[in-house]
């Protein structure tokens, strides 16, 4: 199932940060979604009708309690290490609003993905 494989690649990707919040909204999946999110003692799911992704973004941004705040959709991860990094910039520059990286397209399924290609960017303040 690949929604099975992509949730749980996505809920692998909070790398043991410190108190993190792990909010999950669920535009009330009936394909076994929340069956699956129900094994993650951790997660706050929240399943309820939105008008689409930019207002479910809006919703969970309402529901966080944190300083950062990060997105990851559902076929996406985070690369090993990305959390801590996020967190020692922001440490470095408490004043940041934004801190923008880089994006690494995979292809293929299970627990290695072959990189795609690599999109530079940076990791910077603005």
């Amino acid at each position: 199932m690949a929604v099975a494989s992509s949730l749980k690649r996505s809920i692998a990707s909070r790398q043991g940060y410190p108190a993190l919040e792990h909010i999950v909204m669920d535009a009330r999946s009936t394909d076994g979604t929340l069956e699956i999110l129900a094994r993650y003692p951790h997660l706050l799911v929240v399943s309820e009708p939105d008008i689409g992704v930019h207002d479910a973004m809006n919703k969970a941004i309402a529901r966080a309690t944190g300083d950062i705040i990060a997105f990851l959709n559902v076929d996406d991860l985070y690369p090993q290490g990305t959390l801590a990094t996020v967190g020692s910039i922001v440490a470095a520059n408490p004043n940041a609003d934004i801190v923008a990286g880089r994006i690494i397209y995979f292809q293929g399924e299970g627990s290695s993905p072959r990189p795609l290609f690599f999109q530079r960017g940076h990791a910077d303040t603005y």
